[in-house]
């Protein structure tokens, strides 16, 4: 049973749009629609909330620190890494393409890897959420902090409407 559901992102104006971000914009969305709001918890170094008895979180680590806010958080509320929810960007998935893996190695995002080394544990549910792929000419760095385009924001919030209902299921599951 999901016990807790993160999104990815960094924190800060400058990153707000950008690719890395689409955990953030996943569960702000989420939040918007189920009438919630997000409080800063300095002690879990995140933003948080509950609804129906799911913790959302937002690490305001960078994305490549989430483990550690995420593993203070879980550790304190007795919750196991299989009970969290990671959702994240993919830049190896086609931009618009949701895949929901149970567990899995971190397929070279930062993200996952901090939460594998801090939960010392591959054994986690993740959503993948597809960004790419990078073009040849743009270093994969660049790439993640880049803002999508108007085109792509089409294919974007349907994704996010699609991984809305994903999480639904899931919260009802």
């Amino acid at each position: 049973m999901i016990k807790v559901i993160v999104g990815l992102g960094n924190p800060g104006r400058k990153y707000e749009f950008t690719r890395h971000n689409l955990g953030f914009r996943v569960i702000d969305t989420f939040a918007e629609k189920n009438g919630f709001k997000f409080e800063k918890k300095s002690k879990y170094n995140s933003f948080l909330s509950k609804f129906k008895n799911i913790f959302f979180i937002k690490p305001l680590t960078f994305v490549n620190l989430t483990g550690v806010a995420i593993k203070k958080f879980i550790d304190d509320n007795n919750i196991s890494p299989q009970e969290v929810l990671v959702i994240i960007d993919d830049f190896s998935l086609n931009l618009g393409k949701i895949r929901y893996r149970q567990n899995g190695s971190s397929g070279g995002h930062k993200g996952l890897e901090s939460i594998i080394t801090n939960f010392n544990s591959t054994d986690f549910p993740r959503l993948k959420l597809g960004i790419g792929p990078v073009p040849p000419q743009i270093d994969a760095k660049d790439f993640v902090l880049s803002n999508f385009t108007p085109e792509e924001l089409k294919i974007v919030n349907n994704m996010i409407e699609q991984t809305h209902k994903k999480i639904i299921e899931i919260i009802q599951k």
